[in-house]
């Protein structure tokens, strides 16, 4: 997701205020930065919002390729850290950012995990399953297209 500039801050200011909120609150870094609240709430959660998803889509998807059905806290940890230092620089509390890995935050971000795995399985299940019933209309026809085929031999005998 790009962070563009607005009526209120430049794409800069934005970025700085939302460190800022990162470690401060967004009520807080509203006041130092002059821009309203609520638009300074809105980026900071849409932008938490799409680092959350891609974050989770990559951890699911790193288990998927290392046949992993559990990864233990540190391991999660460090999965996490080359990601954002990776994909979104400068995001992290060590590196300037706001984002600060902390074992409560893994925790809840390892029920969201789970959550999302529920729901890819949910979803795999319901397209087999839809799969299944697009598919018996097609064996039906296939069943009268066989047994047309074997009256047209048998007529083709009897004559």
């Amino acid at each position: 997701m790009e962070i563009r500039g607005s009526k209120y801050c430049t794409k800069k200011e934005l970025i700085e205020a939302m460190k800022y909120a990162g470690r401060f609150g967004v009520a807080e870094a509203a006041r130092k930065f002059n821009i309203p609240p609520q638009h300074l709430t809105y980026w900071y959660r849409k932008y938490a919002e799409n680092i959350d998803r891609d974050l989770i889509d990559h951890i699911i998807e790193y288990k998927r390729t290392h046949q992993s059905d559990h990864l233990a806290g540190y391991t999660l940890y460090v999965l996490i850290k080359q990601f954002l230092q990776k994909k979104y620089p400068g995001t992290l509390y060590e590196d300037g950012g706001w984002v600060s890995l902390k074992d409560r935050w893994i925790d809840g971000f390892l029920q969201r995990i789970a959550d999302r795995e529920r729901s890819l399985i949910s979803d795999e299940q319901i397209l087999r399953q839809m799969n299944q019933m697009n598919q018996l209309p097609l064996l039906l026809l296939a069943a009268e297209l066989l047994k047309a085929q074997n009256q047209s031999h048998e007529n083709e005998r009897q004559s």
